[in-house]
C-alpha cells in the first residue's frame, strides 16, 4: 500500500510508482509520519527528573537550598570535649587571690620547706629558729613568717579580750571557741605548706588591719 504525498490517496497497487489522481511520486506507507505523532525511540529509557544530573557536581541533600530565603544550618559542634562532657572554648580561668605560689621560686621553696613547717608548729620560737638560721632570707620562708606573725597577734589579741571580760560568761566561752579555731588554722597552714604552696591562713586573711 502506497500513500500520495500530494493529495493524501491511498493506492492499493504497489506496483505503482505515480498516483493516478494528481501523478505525484507515491511513497510507502511505513515511511509516512502522520502529522502530530511522535517518534518515540524504544531502546532509549525515560529519564528520571528526581535524580540529580552525574556531572561530577552532587548537591547536599541535607542541607536546605539556598537562594529560597532559609539561611544554612549553623555549625553547632563543640570544638573541645574531656571526661566529663563538652566544654566551650575561651572560658575563664578562675585564680584565687590569696594564692601566692607562683610568686617564689621552686628551688627556694624546696630547700626551705622545713623552716616554714616549723613557724607554724611552734609559732614564736619556730620564727626565732629560722632567724638564727638565716632561713628567713628566704622569700617563701620570709611569707610564712609573716603569715604565722598575723596568727600569734590574733592569739593575743584573744587573750587580752579574755582577761578584760573574764567576769562574763559568753567572752571566755566564745574566745576558747575561737583559740580553737586559730589551731585549726595552723594546721590548715601546716599542710599548705608541705604542698609547696604559699597561701593567706583563712579567716586571719579577713582583718584587713593586718595587712
Amino acid at each position: 500500500m502506497k500513500i500520495c504525498p500530494n493529495c493524501q490517496r491511498t493506492v492499493e497497487d504497489n506496483s505503482a510508482e505515480f498516483c493516478p489522481e494528481c501523478g505525484a511520486t507515491l511513497q510507502q506507507q511505513e515511511n509516512h509520519v502522520p502529522v502530530g505523532t511522535v517518534n518515540i525511540k524504544k531502546d532509549v529509557p525515560p529519564q528520571n527528573n528526581n535524580i540529580p544530573p552525574q556531572n561530577g557536581n552532587i548537591p547536599n541533600m541535607n542541607m536546605p537550598p539556598q537562594g529560597n530565603g532559609i539561611p544554612p544550618m549553623p555549625n553547632t559542634t563543640m570544638p573541645f570535649q574531656n571526661g566529663y562532657g563538652f566544654v566551650v572554648p575561651n572560658t575563664p580561668l578562675i585564680v584565687d587571690p590569696y594564692d601566692h605560689t607562683a610568686e617564689f621560686d621552686p628551688k627556694d621553696i624546696s630547700d626551705n620547706k622545713v623552716i616554714a613547717m616549723l613557724v607554724y608548729l611552734m609559732g614564736i620560737a619556730g620564727v626565732v629558729i629560722a632567724a638564727l638560721t638565716g632561713a628567713n632570707n628566704s622569700p617563701y620562708v620570709s611569707f610564712h613568717i609573716r603569715q604565722a606573725l598575723k596568727i600569734t597577734v590574733i592569739e593575743m589579741l584573744t587573750v587580752i579580750c579574755v582577761a578584760l571580760l573574764f567576769w562574763t560568761v559568753l567572752v571566755p566561752v566564745a574566745s576558747g571557741i575561737f583559740y580553737i579555731v586559730l589551731v585549726v588554722v595552723k594546721i590548715i597552714c601546716f599542710f599548705s605548706v608541705c604542698k609547696n604552696q604559699a597561701k593567706e591562713p583563712p579567716i586571719i586573711r579577713s582583718f584587713k588591719f593586718l595587712t
